[in-house]
């Protein structure tokens, strides 16, 4: 709409929802508006459904997405971490791998480099184990109020936003998410949905066609990102075959070997489904035991998310970064300080 801003302010909710489902897309702030009484309760369940099902049926625009996630953190607790760059490190499920939880991994080794960490994530949905599962299972507390937050960040290095505590508006389309048994468009926005907005995200996508609408919808936030996918269908890098990045620079495919890595069979990655067993595996990778493909695949996420805040420093190293964090102890230093927190 050419007037866009005129129109917006005088179009309720009702109208807006009734172009959705008529077929018209929504731009930013028409999306702000709907997706502001969904999340408000302002729609039955009935029409909240026919909205996540319209994204069901497609993807949302770059505009949609933004006006949607707009309304999420404006109803959001506020969590402020301080003037220090974080990195939050996350992926969009759904790809059917069922891998152990390798970003969660990851952040406790990029942590362990130095950068800060604030993580947000979930119990498992598409997959058995999501990372606060996986974190209960490794004694790390998941904390509430976003002062205490602050001070774990401070304690350990890292901090962890369970989303159910963060995002209280999101309560009551929860029944309505598990009535419908698909996956839907709030699975699509947690990954960018940090309520700490971090001033840099590493974020998995297991579909392709996600990669230009995330790293647009990160670049027109002013984020550094790196969103990256497997082109075997992994939401992070596998190295169990070809691999997009895409950040500011560009776009980036490359097979293992390109990286100096070998190629993994996916079958090594592959977690039970059991948190502890998960908890056991990043337990061994983080300690340095492991020398696994599973942990050559967690330096391999770790070297490219620790390029964002190493700017201008080379691929080469920031893995012997990586490396030396693992095998000198520092990560399983994070772990242990993470997991002796006291709320």
């Amino acid at each position: 709409m050419g007037d866009g801003g005129s129109v917006n302010s005088s179009c309720g909710s009702d109208i807006l929802f009734r172009e959705l489902i008529q077929g018209r897309s929504l731009d930013l702030d028409e999306m702000r508006i709907l997706a502001g009484a969904l999340l408000d309760g302002e729609l039955s369940d009935a029409r909240i459904a026919a909205v996540l099902a319209v994204f069901c049926a497609r993807l949302p625009t770059s505009s949609e997405l933004g006006g949607f996630l707009d309304a999420m953190l404006a109803r959001a607790l506020r969590v402020e971490l301080g003037d220090e760059p974080c990195i939050d490190l996350c992926g969009t499920g759904g790809d059917g791998k069922d891998t152990f939880n390798i970003s969660t991994a990851t952040s406790f080794v990029v942590a362990a480099c130095g950068v800060r960490v604030a993580k947000h994530g979930n119990y498992g949905a598409s997959s058995r184990c999501g990372s606060s599962n996986v974190l209960e299972a490794l004694s790390v507390p998941l904390v509430r109020e976003p002062a205490v937050v602050r001070r774990a960040l401070d304690y350990a290095g890292i901090c962890f936003l369970h989303a159910p505590y963060f995002h209280p508006a999101l309560a009551r389309i929860a029944p309505i998410r598990r009535d419908l048994g698909v996956r839907t468009l709030f699975n699509i926005l947690g990954p960018l949905a940090n309520p700490a907005r971090p001033a840099m995200q590493y974020v998995g996508v297991s579909d392709r066609r996600l990669l230009r609408l995330f790293s647009k919808t990160l670049a027109d936030r002013g984020t550094t990102f790196c969103v990256v996918h497997g082109e075997d269908g992994y939401d992070e890098i596998s190295l169990t075959g070809a691999y997009t990045t895409v950040t500011q620079r560009g776009w980036r495919t490359v097979f293992p070997h390109h990286d100096g890595f070998d190629t993994v069979n996916p079958v090594l990655l592959a977690g039970s489904g059991d948190p502890s067993d998960h908890a056991a595996v990043i337990e061994k990778i983080v300690s340095g035991e492991d020398r696994s493909p599973r942990s050559t695949v967690v330096v391999a996420n770790a070297t490219v998310a620790l390029s964002l805040a190493r700017d201008g420093i080379s691929r080469e190293k920031c893995r012997q970064e990586v490396e030396d964090a693992i095998q000198s102890g520092r990560a399983r230093a994070v772990l242990e300080r993470a997991r002796s927190f006291s709320p």
